[in-house]
């Protein structure tokens, strides 16, 4: 799932968003995208539980982009287009973005691994673990929040998911967590439940599943 390099353009207030498949050489330019969003939200009542350097780390950002499992918005001022500056299929590292290439928006993981306890929740979707894709890691540059760059990277994974024929996308996200509640049932997803969930960031704490049927 998620090979297709192809482009997904929108616009997006000044400029354009290009929604695509990450690759390895993009790793240290996405990782600096989370851990800035774990700086600059450290006082937000809706803060991530993201550590630098527990998680994600640049091996979790490395392994989802050689799977294929890792989306990448890419942001383009009004002069630029997705094919007018050279190359943006390569990597959006800081030096390129200084060159005049699109700057990192936003990050998705949408892979197949339902994390311990998953499997507590009365799913509305009955699909074989193999057909069930899982919503990790969704980021957006906090600058550019509520300009439409998150669901874009939503539409991209579910519709990915889909081709791919699978059944269902699910995730966790915490409770308090408004905004991105909000932002889920506004692309279709529902409401599952709440459970306690391990992560090595945060220990065990309450996180709200919710599913989305493709």
């Amino acid at each position: 799932m998620g090979k297709d390099k192809g482009k997904a353009m929108a616009d997006s207030g000044s400029g354009s968003i290009r929604i695509r498949v990450a690759e390895v050489s993009d790793a240290e330019a996405i990782l600096s995208l989370y851990y800035d969003l774990i700086d600059r939200m450290t006082e937000s009542p809706y803060r991530p539980t993201w550590e630098k350097n527990v998680y994600p780390t640049i091996d979790d950002i490395r392994n989802a982009a050689a799977a294929g499992t890792l989306y990448v918005a890419e942001a383009f001022d009004e002069n630029e287009s997705a094919g007018g500056s050279g190359n943006t299929e390569g990597s959006v590292s800081a030096a390129s973005r200084a060159a005049g290439k699109p700057a990192v928006a936003g990050a998705v993981v949408c892979n197949r691994t339902q994390g311990p306890g998953y499997e507590q929740i009365p799913w509305a979707v009955d699909a074989p673990d193999d057909k069930v894709g899982v919503i990790h890691l969704l980021a957006v540059d906090p600058l550019r929040h509520r300009s439409g760059v998150a669901t874009k990277l939503l539409e991209r994974a579910a519709a990915d998911s889909r081709a791919a024929g699978l059944a269902v996308l699910r995730l966790d996200t915490l409770p308090y967590n408004m905004p991105g509640r909000r932002l889920y049932e506004s692309v279709g997803f529902e409401w599952r439940g709440d459970i306690p969930l391990f992560y090595p960031c945060c220990g065990e704490i309450p996180f709200s599943l919710y599913e989305k049927r493709l």
